[in-house]
């Protein structure tokens, strides 16, 4: 994860913004820019909501502020304990700078944000994000109120179960 894993983070957060300057610009969009994303998608779309103050609105689902995923289980084999690997200088370089967990003052007066967690999901746990929520309101209360944790629960809640689930946050996610 820390090789590959932070560099395609990282990069794609970086080049993300060029994305919305073209839809802006081609699409006479409005500068009122929503980003969402499932797992690693989402785990992008909150390093860029960090970085480019566009955006207003942030969704995601399974997805973690915390590119160090502690307790990150293996998808495939849930009861083993993920390795992380080591990070190449690149990789680490782009954690240092992107990783929102270690730079919670950019989200201060960031965007509201919105995170579709499973209960049971040992794959990205959602004591991440409750983790990210809560050491964002010890800078700015008003800050940390921009975040919602939205938890899909029982015994079907894990990383696969809750993306599959979409009938149970899809239209209220919609119009949020």
């Amino acid at each position: 994860m820390r090789k590959h894993g932070w560099r395609i983070l990282g990069e794609t957060a970086r080049d993300a913004g060029k994305v919305i300057d073209w839809a802006i610009a081609y699409f006479k969009a409005s500068q009122d820019v929503r980003m969402g994303g499932i797992s690693m998608g989402g785990d992008i779309s909150i390093a860029l909501a960090g970085l480019d103050k566009r955006i207003t609105k942030v969704l995601t689902i399974v997805s973690t502020p915390d590119w160090l995923r502690p307790g990150m289980h293996e998808i495939v084999r849930p009861d083993e304990l993920m390795d992380p690997g080591k990070p190449d200088d690149i990789s680490q370089t782009l954690y240092d700078k992107f990783n929102p967990m270690t730079h919670l003052e950019r989200y201060v007066n960031g965007p509201k944000i919105r995170a579709i967690l499973g209960e049971r999901d040992n794959h990205i746990p959602p004591e991440n994000f409750e983790r990210f929520k809560r050491e964002l309101s010890l800078i700015s209360e008003e800050a940390g109120n921009n975040i919602d944790l939205i938890y899909i629960t029982g015994e079907n809640s894990n990383h696969i179960d809750t993306i599959k689930r979409k009938d149970e946050w899809w239209e209220s996610s919609l119009a949020w």
